[in-house]
Protein backbone atom coordinates (compact mmCIF):
# COMPACT_ATOMS: atom_id res chain seq x y z
CA UNK A 1 0.00 0.00 0.00
CA UNK A 2 2.79 2.45 0.91
CA UNK A 3 4.51 1.89 -2.43
CA UNK A 4 1.24 2.42 -4.30
CA UNK A 5 0.62 5.68 -2.43
CA UNK A 6 4.17 6.85 -3.20
CA UNK A 7 3.60 6.13 -6.89
CA UNK A 8 0.32 8.08 -6.76
CA UNK A 9 2.09 11.03 -5.12
CA UNK A 10 4.81 10.99 -7.77
CA UNK A 11 2.29 10.81 -10.61
CA UNK A 12 0.21 13.66 -9.18
CA UNK A 13 3.34 15.75 -8.56
CA UNK A 14 4.61 15.10 -12.09
CA UNK A 15 1.26 16.18 -13.57
CA UNK A 16 1.19 19.35 -11.47
CA UNK A 17 4.86 20.17 -12.12
CA UNK A 18 4.33 19.74 -15.87
CA UNK A 19 1.21 21.89 -15.81
CA UNK A 20 2.28 24.70 -13.47
CA UNK A 21 6.04 24.34 -12.97
CA UNK A 22 7.74 22.82 -9.95
CA UNK A 23 8.54 26.23 -8.49
CA UNK A 24 4.80 27.06 -8.39
CA UNK A 25 3.68 23.78 -6.78
CA UNK A 26 3.96 23.05 -3.06
CA UNK A 27 3.49 19.80 -1.19
CA UNK A 28 0.16 21.23 -0.01
CA UNK A 29 -0.95 21.57 -3.65
CA UNK A 30 0.00 17.94 -4.27
CA UNK A 31 -1.83 16.74 -1.15
CA UNK A 32 -4.91 18.79 -2.07
CA UNK A 33 -4.94 17.39 -5.63
CA UNK A 34 -4.81 13.88 -4.16
CA UNK A 35 -7.40 14.68 -1.50
CA UNK A 36 -5.07 13.53 1.28
CA UNK A 37 -3.71 15.37 4.28
CA UNK A 38 -0.28 17.02 4.07
CA UNK A 39 0.74 14.71 6.92
CA UNK A 40 -0.10 11.68 4.81
CA UNK A 41 2.09 13.05 2.03
CA UNK A 42 4.92 13.80 4.47
CA UNK A 43 4.76 10.21 5.71
CA UNK A 44 6.01 9.18 2.25
CA UNK A 45 8.14 12.20 1.26
CA UNK A 46 9.66 14.68 3.68
CA UNK A 47 9.79 17.54 1.17
CA UNK A 48 9.14 18.62 -2.38
CA UNK A 49 12.87 18.14 -3.03
CA UNK A 50 12.51 14.45 -2.13
CA UNK A 51 9.63 14.16 -4.58
CA UNK A 52 11.66 15.77 -7.36
CA UNK A 53 14.62 13.49 -6.58
CA UNK A 54 12.32 10.45 -6.77
CA UNK A 55 10.96 11.66 -10.12
CA UNK A 56 14.55 11.99 -11.36
CA UNK A 57 15.13 8.34 -10.45
CA UNK A 58 11.96 7.42 -12.37
CA UNK A 59 13.41 9.26 -15.36
CA UNK A 60 16.64 7.30 -15.11
CA UNK A 61 14.72 4.01 -15.02
CA UNK A 62 12.59 5.07 -17.98
CA UNK A 63 15.74 5.74 -20.03
CA UNK A 64 17.51 2.51 -19.07
CA UNK A 65 15.99 0.36 -21.86
CA UNK A 66 17.47 2.64 -24.52
CA UNK A 67 20.94 1.72 -23.29
CA UNK A 68 20.13 -1.99 -23.19
CA UNK A 69 19.23 -2.41 -26.88
CA UNK A 70 20.68 -5.54 -28.43
CA UNK A 71 22.76 -4.40 -31.39
CA UNK A 72 23.95 -7.89 -32.28
CA UNK A 73 20.90 -8.09 -34.51
CA UNK A 74 20.27 -5.73 -37.39
CA UNK A 75 20.16 -2.21 -35.98
CA UNK A 76 19.94 0.46 -38.62
CA UNK A 77 18.43 3.85 -39.16
CA UNK A 78 14.94 2.71 -38.08
CA UNK A 79 16.25 1.40 -34.76
CA UNK A 80 18.23 4.58 -34.18
CA UNK A 81 15.21 6.73 -34.97
CA UNK A 82 13.03 4.66 -32.62
CA UNK A 83 15.54 5.11 -29.78
CA UNK A 84 15.79 8.84 -30.36
CA UNK A 85 11.99 9.14 -30.63
CA UNK A 86 11.62 7.34 -27.28
CA UNK A 87 14.08 9.81 -25.75
CA UNK A 88 12.10 12.82 -26.94
CA UNK A 89 8.87 11.23 -25.71
CA UNK A 90 10.46 10.89 -22.28
CA UNK A 91 11.64 14.49 -22.35
CA UNK A 92 8.02 15.48 -22.99
CA UNK A 93 6.75 13.21 -20.21
CA UNK A 94 9.18 14.82 -17.72
CA UNK A 95 9.10 18.27 -19.32
CA UNK A 96 9.01 20.26 -16.08
CA UNK A 97 12.52 19.04 -15.32
CA UNK A 98 13.88 20.22 -18.66
CA UNK A 99 12.12 23.56 -18.34
CA UNK A 100 13.55 24.18 -14.88
CA UNK A 101 16.76 22.17 -14.62
CA UNK A 102 19.10 25.13 -13.86
CA UNK A 103 16.77 26.42 -11.13
CA UNK A 104 16.13 22.96 -9.66
CA UNK A 105 19.85 22.18 -9.51
CA UNK A 106 20.72 25.56 -8.03
CA UNK A 107 18.25 24.98 -5.18
CA UNK A 108 19.25 21.41 -4.28
CA UNK A 109 22.92 20.43 -4.09
CA UNK A 110 22.07 16.72 -3.72
CA UNK A 111 19.93 16.82 -6.86
CA UNK A 112 22.70 18.68 -8.68
CA UNK A 113 25.29 16.09 -7.70
CA UNK A 114 23.01 13.22 -8.76
CA UNK A 115 22.09 14.91 -12.05
CA UNK A 116 25.72 15.42 -13.06
CA UNK A 117 26.60 11.85 -12.08
CA UNK A 118 23.75 10.60 -14.26
CA UNK A 119 24.73 12.87 -17.14
CA UNK A 120 28.34 11.73 -17.03
CA UNK A 121 27.30 8.06 -16.82
CA UNK A 122 24.86 8.45 -19.73
CA UNK A 123 27.46 10.14 -21.92
CA UNK A 124 29.84 7.24 -21.29
CA UNK A 125 27.02 4.77 -22.02
CA UNK A 126 26.28 6.59 -25.26
CA UNK A 127 29.93 6.32 -26.33
CA UNK A 128 29.95 2.60 -25.46
CA UNK A 129 26.63 2.10 -27.30
CA UNK A 130 27.99 3.93 -30.36
CA UNK A 131 31.09 1.73 -30.29
CA UNK A 132 28.82 -1.36 -30.29
CA UNK A 133 26.93 0.06 -33.27
CA UNK A 134 30.22 0.72 -35.03
CA UNK A 135 31.36 -2.85 -34.33
CA UNK A 136 28.06 -4.10 -35.77
CA UNK A 137 28.63 -2.00 -38.90
CA UNK A 138 25.82 0.51 -38.29
CA UNK A 139 28.08 3.51 -37.58
CA UNK A 140 31.47 4.75 -38.72
CA UNK A 141 32.94 6.69 -35.84
CA UNK A 142 36.14 8.60 -35.21
CA UNK A 143 38.73 6.56 -33.34
CA UNK A 144 39.18 9.22 -30.66
CA UNK A 145 36.70 8.71 -27.80
CA UNK A 146 36.89 12.43 -26.93
CA UNK A 147 35.63 13.30 -30.41
CA UNK A 148 32.84 10.73 -30.05
CA UNK A 149 32.00 12.22 -26.64
CA UNK A 150 31.74 15.66 -28.27
CA UNK A 151 29.22 14.32 -30.81
CA UNK A 152 27.06 12.97 -27.99
CA UNK A 153 27.49 16.14 -25.95
CA UNK A 154 26.05 18.05 -28.91
CA UNK A 155 23.17 15.55 -29.07
CA UNK A 156 22.62 16.09 -25.32
CA UNK A 157 22.53 19.87 -25.84
CA UNK A 158 19.99 19.44 -28.64
CA UNK A 159 17.80 17.30 -26.39
CA UNK A 160 18.11 19.66 -23.42
CA UNK A 161 17.11 22.75 -25.42
CA UNK A 162 14.65 21.04 -27.79
CA UNK A 163 11.65 21.52 -25.50
CA UNK A 164 12.13 25.27 -25.04
CA UNK A 165 12.59 25.73 -28.78
CA UNK A 166 9.46 23.73 -29.63
CA UNK A 167 7.32 25.44 -27.02
CA UNK A 168 8.35 28.86 -28.34
CA UNK A 169 7.36 27.68 -31.82
CA UNK A 170 4.06 26.35 -30.42
CA UNK A 171 4.34 23.14 -32.42
CA UNK A 172 2.02 20.18 -31.82
CA UNK A 173 3.90 17.65 -29.68
CA UNK A 174 3.93 14.75 -32.17
CA UNK A 175 5.37 17.02 -34.86
CA UNK A 176 7.82 18.47 -32.33
CA UNK A 177 9.05 14.99 -31.41
CA UNK A 178 9.56 14.08 -35.08
CA UNK A 179 11.40 17.35 -35.59
CA UNK A 180 13.71 16.47 -32.68
CA UNK A 181 14.31 12.99 -34.12
CA UNK A 182 15.22 14.38 -37.54
CA UNK A 183 17.43 17.09 -36.04
CA UNK A 184 19.38 14.47 -34.10
CA UNK A 185 19.59 12.15 -37.13
CA UNK A 186 21.06 15.07 -39.07
CA UNK A 187 23.82 15.27 -36.46
CA UNK A 188 24.49 11.52 -36.74
CA UNK A 189 24.08 11.26 -40.54
CA UNK A 190 27.79 11.70 -41.41
CA UNK A 191 28.53 8.70 -39.16
CA UNK A 192 25.80 6.36 -40.39
CA UNK A 193 26.98 3.35 -42.30
CA UNK A 194 25.77 3.02 -45.89
CA UNK A 195 24.69 -0.57 -45.09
Amino acid sequence: MASKRKDEILKTALDLFNEKGASEVTTNHIAKAMQISPGNLYYHFGSKEEIIAAILEQMVEAWDPIYEIDVSQSFGLEGLEASIRHSFQLIWKYRFFYREVPLLLSRDSNLKERYFAIRDQRLEQQVAFARKLAAAGALQLPEDDNEVRQIFTIAWLIADSWLAYQELENVEIDKAIESGVQLTITLYRPYLSSQ
